[in-house]
């Protein structure tokens, strides 16, 4: 054991690229079966609401995913860069 890793990552690190391939595959067919589930329970906003509140869970969890997006968001898409401005 690696003090300085953590444990996932040494996992991460052993698992061939086909496992995490299957799994995603197993949770990409998980997740949309259980909304479908829940729709008679909860209803489409109560799924909705659910969905949203499992991302802001994620997101205030692992504060990664909220670094500023790379690519230039306000110009408009195919047009080219103008580098006299930099």
């Amino acid at each position: 054991m690696e003090p300085g890793k953590p444990r996932f990552t040494r996992i991460a690190q052993a698992a061939p690229p086909h496992a995490w391939f299957g799994v995603s595959a197993v949770f990409h067919y998980l997740g949309p079966s259980f909304a479908v589930l829940l729709f008679p329970a909860v209803g489409v906003p109560g799924v909705a609401w659910l969905r949203i509140a499992s991302a802001a869970g994620r997101l205030r969890r692992n504060p990664f995913y909220w670094k500023p997006c790379p690519v230039d968001v306000s110009r408009p898409a195919g047009t080219p860069f103008d580098h006299s401005k930099t």
